[in-house]
């Protein structure tokens, strides 16, 4: 526990704030097919799920942030690989990006080292590791092994956030638990890199 502290504990040290947009954040949903991208976008801004799913969507949501009023712009993105050169545009543009992975499926869940070597390249010297959130949706699909239909443990997808040093939740577009804390603690983390370490500790103690 101490090792991971320390090395949470550096990463503060070392760790620039981002300067986010003072009035509007773009914000990119990526991730793979049928992960719950739309459905939790769709939750978030309007409170229910999509009647119909399109390839690329666009949604627009005034927000009050640390008494400050913010516009977010986000765009949620089809997990087609066809969509690769779109991807980038996005990528590029955006301030913030959620990388959404679905619980019960494996697949997705590799699909995003993919998606952040992309990040990566796309953004370039202009990459900050506290502008990434890693999502595991469904997480009300109940992490029981006599109940099978959860292939990434919890562990599994803090564990790649951390590496990454990028924060993590899992959330419930079903439900709806966790969703406007993904949007709003991806917002405090990119302005406070040092929140995701306050967070582990309250976690561990």
């Amino acid at each position: 526990m101490g090792n991971k502290q320390n090395k949470h504990k550096a990463f503060c040290s070392l760790t620039e704030p981002m300067q986010l947009p003072q009035d509007k954040i773009n914000i990119a949903v990526l991730g793979g097919s049928y992960t719950g991208k739309t459905s939790l976008c769709c939750q978030y801004v309007e409170n229910k799920f999509p009647e119909n799913e399109w390839d690329v969507l666009s949604y627009r949501k005034e927000i009050t942030f640390e008494g400050q009023q913010l516009i977010l712009e986000i765009v949620d993105t089809f997990g087609n690989e066809q969509f690769t050169a779109m991807r980038d545009l996005f990528i590029r543009e955006s301030d913030l990006i959620l990388l959404v992975y679905s619980v019960d499926n494996r697949t997705s869940f590799d699909e995003l080292l993919r998606i952040l070597e992309q990040i990566k390249l796309v953004k370039h010297k202009k990459f900050y590791t506290n502008s990434v959130m890693v999502v595991g949706n469904k997480k009300d699909i109940p992490e029981d092994k006599r109940q099978p239909g959860r292939s990434i443990p919890t562990a599994e997808g803090r564990e790649l956030a951390e590496n990454e040093e990028m924060s993590f939740m899992e959330v419930s577009a079903l439900t709806r638990e966790g969703v406007d804390d993904m949007f709003h603690n991806l917002i405090t983390f990119a302005k406070d890199p040092c929140y995701r370490y306050h967070q582990n500790v309250k976690r561990a103690r």
